[in-house]
């Protein structure tokens, strides 16, 4: 009889530590899809610091520069009306995660301007995922 009693305490206390973990959150690769998602709606919709919520203070390109200048190259190409009217197709996008580093491509931008299709790079900082890197083509 006590051994039977032991073995209840220890499945109900088993079965209580499993419910007290409770949903996991989102997976690196959700938060990823989700980085490049508000970083491209941030784009279309005209928000320059939208935008520039989702870059690391580490970006650079070499044709760009610092994130400094990719503020200021993006501002002028919103004042332009570049993305005016813009659309973004995440649909065929895949995002993969290795260790801290993350890509996301392909990501198509269109508007009247024209269309291109973007690619991330993205690091795990203590914020959450921000990018370092974007790869345009169609330019």
């Amino acid at each position: 009889m006590k051994q039977g009693i032991v073995i209840a305490v220890v499945l109900a206390l088993g079965i209580a530590v499993g419910c007290a973990t409770g949903p996991k959150g989102p997976t690196d690769e959700e938060l990823v899809a989700a980085q490049a998602k508000a970083f491209s709606e941030a784009l279309m919709g005209n928000n320059v610091d939208g935008v520039m919520a989702t870059i690391s203070d580490d970006f650079y390109h070499p044709e760009v520069g610092d994130k400094e200048a990719l503020k200021d190259m993006i501002g002028q190409a919103m004042d332009a009306g570049y993305f005016d009217d813009g659309e973004v197709d995440l649909e065929g996008s895949e995002s993969v995660v290795e260790g801290d580093t993350a890509t996301v491509y392909p990501i198509v931008l269109s508007s009247g301007a024209g269309s291109v299709t973007l690619g991330l790079t993205l690091k795990k900082a203590e914020g959450g995922w921000l990018i370092v890197e974007l790869d345009l083509e169609g330019v």
